[in-house]
């Protein structure tokens, strides 16, 4: 029967994902990763042991994936079953949990968590990584561009260095509670993957690389977007047009300059710094200040951005561009267009070969796209899928939260 636990509780822009992808299906025959479909647990934690009235009352179910109070329910009962079972392996002595949020959920659901862990006569040892606060200001920075529609900067980006470490110190103690610095000088061999190794007290034999970064020309070009083109957030289609929106920008402009970290300085929150240095030992350096310097114009100012790859992509489908047209005009054609591809295509392939299979049938209006006047573009992108029944709305959900079906993440 297991009887160790190890939580890795995050922090979010630590190389989680590196993590939780290098130890799917491990299994040394004394530890192993918990089996469950996705290998971040963050949903599957947080339906098993959020209070029922945060659990019914946040609405993302409710509203945004149609369940039904039963359906709510169910998944609740399924994901307390499935950690109990876990906990119960008779065969092993240790199994990994990794959910990227832990860290941040309400007080009560780790402190539930916990308690249950030690219920079930298990240690428990909870991990979790430290990012700077620049670091995290200028990670966090793109994340919620890619994924939340960010469209203006905000006040500051806050690690809540408290709020993360607060529950755990109180329930695991300095001896069951790990908390490590993410940086390349602090890690085993500078690899967030080879130090959770290390401290989990096992051999990672497969490890994936994942870094999901943007280049400037990137950046500016989906801030722009943000602010100008459709809410990602109005329904589901829109939603995954905006992940291959990402996709694409990433692949085109890979070969192009990394945003300087720096540049975040103004959005960086290092109020919690002598906290932390008192209590874990890791000082985290404050940057000089510098010159003010406007992130929000400059990240605006399109006039350095090269349009030549954009050109390449739409020569390569066949559509017929005016010389002069904007980049902007540019990059709502290349939207118009990918919005509509399979979801399996290739963009990294695609751009590489400069060569990309044309499928008139998934265009409204393939080779007069720029005849369309941005009003009406517009209009297209908000209706452009009907209501989805409940009964989709349901399944699609559970899909998307409990498996990696490549259709429902786009």
């Amino acid at each position: 029967m297991v009887e160790h636990v190890i939580l890795h509780a995050g922090m979010q822009k630590t190389g989680s994902t590196s993590i939780q992808q290098s130890l799917i299906h491990f299994d040394d025959g004394e530890t192993f990763y918990c089996p469950f479909p996705n290998p971040q647990h963050a949903e599957f934690l947080r339906h098993a042991f959020i209070s029922e009235e945060k659990l019914y009352g946040e609405g993302r179910e409710r509203d945004i994936y149609g369940y039904s109070p039963d359906t709510i329910f169910a998944l609740r009962q399924f994901a307390q079953s499935f950690f109990l079972r876990t906990l119960s392996n008779k065969r092993r002595k240790t199994v990994i949990f990794s959910s990227e949020g832990l860290s941040l959920r309400p007080d009560d659901m780790k402190a539930r968590l916990i308690q249950t862990i030690k219920n079930m006569g298990c240690r428990v040892t909870v991990i979790l990584y430290l990012r700077e606060p620049l670091g995290f200001a200028s990670s966090s920075f793109q994340e919620r561009l890619k994924a939340k529609s960010l469209n203006s900067l905000p006040d500051k980006i806050t690690p809540k260095y408290r709020q993360q470490l607060r529950v755990f110190d109180q329930l695991c103690g300095d001896d069951r509670f790990i908390v490590r610095e993410f940086g390349r000088e602090a890690l085993v061999r500078g690899d967030v993957v080879d130090d959770f190794a290390k401290l989990a007290g096992i051999e990672c034999k497969t490890k994936f690389e994942h870094n999901e970064s943007l280049t400037l020309p990137a950046v500016k070009l989906l801030y722009w977007f943000n602010i100008n083109g459709p809410n990602a957030r109005a329904n589901r289609w829109l939603f995954k047009a905006k992940k291959r929106m990402v996709r694409f920008l990433r692949s085109a402009y890979r070969d192009s300059p990394k945003v300087p970290k720096a540049w975040f300085q103004q959005l960086a929150d290092f109020s919690d710094s002598d906290f932390v240095y008192r209590r874990t030992g890791i000082q985290f350096k404050t940057p000089r200040t510098g010159e003010p310097f406007d992130l929000n114009r400059y990240l605006q100012d399109l006039k350095d951005v090269d349009p030549t790859p954009l050109r390449h992509f739409l020569d390569a489908v066949e559509i017929d561009c005016p010389a002069k047209a904007s980049l902007t005009d540019l990059l709502l054609c290349v939207y118009d267009y990918i919005s509509r591809v399979p979801v399996s295509v290739n963009f990294d392939h695609m751009m590489r070969q400069r060569s990309i299979p044309f499928t008139p049938d998934l265009m409204s209006n393939p080779l007069e796209p720029l005849r369309i006047t941005y009003r009406d573009r517009m209009k297209w992108f908000q209706s452009a899928e009907p209501e989805m029944s409940l009964q989709d709305r349901r399944k699609a959900s559970f899909m998307r939260q409990y498996t990696k079906d490549p259709d429902l993440y786009g």
